[in-house]
């Protein structure tokens, strides 16, 4: 990607050190990469960090409350990916082939979803 990442930050350090890593080697491997891909600047800052990381989002093994009536899984499931898809875009300036790099996809797959959900 040409990135030049130099580093971590203290604070970043300190929430990599915090986390109790459930997975294995592969998940730091991708929270590392993630971080070197949507980082602007040498150093990778906390708010580049995985939200999980910073406590911002619930784990998997986090128990969620269904509603009674039961709602569409697959709707909210396409509902975050747009959300996901769009904000890479974004970030890219528009160009699809980075908005697939920063989501770790490749270009095929995300072209066929920004066709899917009509982002352009």
């Amino acid at each position: 990607m040409g990135k030049q990442v130099t580093g971590l930050s203290r604070d970043a350090i300190r929430l990599l050190e915090a986390y109790h890593w459930p997975g294995n080697i592969r998940e730091l491997e991708n929270v590392i990469e993630r971080a070197v891909a949507l980082e602007q600047t040498p150093v990778i800052l906390p708010d580049t960090l995985s939200p999980v990381l910073r406590g911002l989002s619930p784990r998997l093994n986090h128990v969620i409350d269904l509603p009674e009536s039961g709602f569409s899984l697959e709707a909210h499931v396409q509902e975050i990916e747009r959300g996901y898809l769009a904000e890479a875009f974004r970030r890219a300036g528009g160009v699809q082939s980075k908005a697939a790099d920063i989501l770790g996809m490749s270009f095929r797959s995300f072209r066929y979803y920004a066709k899917k959900y009509n982002l352009k």
